[in-house]
């Protein structure tokens, strides 16, 4: 089947559109170039006393009416927690991710880093 007069329906942009397109193009790249900033300011890893700080701030700063948030890093899988703990009975409502997943998890790095070592020791 064929459609007759598909052809562009505007051959021409007109000025204000054009200048409209600039101006987007200007403020992209003023994004872009302030985004390359921050993330040049960030692109080393943070060490372990400056995220202990960043987690102590920020369960100071989360208190809800009735139950607060707490971060806190799991040793033995070397991941974050995040708890919900009721404000009037200290009771950990709800763990995420739970602690039988972050004690998984570091069973089976440590399995595998031994299977690894295991494997190199085989072949060399």
């Amino acid at each position: 089947m064929r459609v007759e007069g598909q052809g562009k329906a505007v051959s021409f942009i007109p000025a204000q559109y054009e200048s409209g397109r600039a101006a987007v193009n200007a403020a992209n790249k003023e994004n872009f170039e302030e985004h390359a900033k921050v993330e040049k300011q960030y692109a080393g890893k943070p060490d372990l006393q400056e995220l202990r700080e960043a987690v102590d701030t920020v369960n100071n700063a989360i208190k809800i009416s009735s139950y607060h948030l707490e971060f806190q890093l799991h040793e033995e899988s070397e991941r974050y927690q995040v708890k919900v703990i009721d404000n009037s009975s200290g009771e950990v409502i709800r763990e995420i991710p739970p602690d039988y997943m972050l004690k998984f998890s570091a069973r089976v790095r440590e399995m595998l880093n031994n299977a690894l070592g295991i494997i190199v020791d085989e072949l060399v």
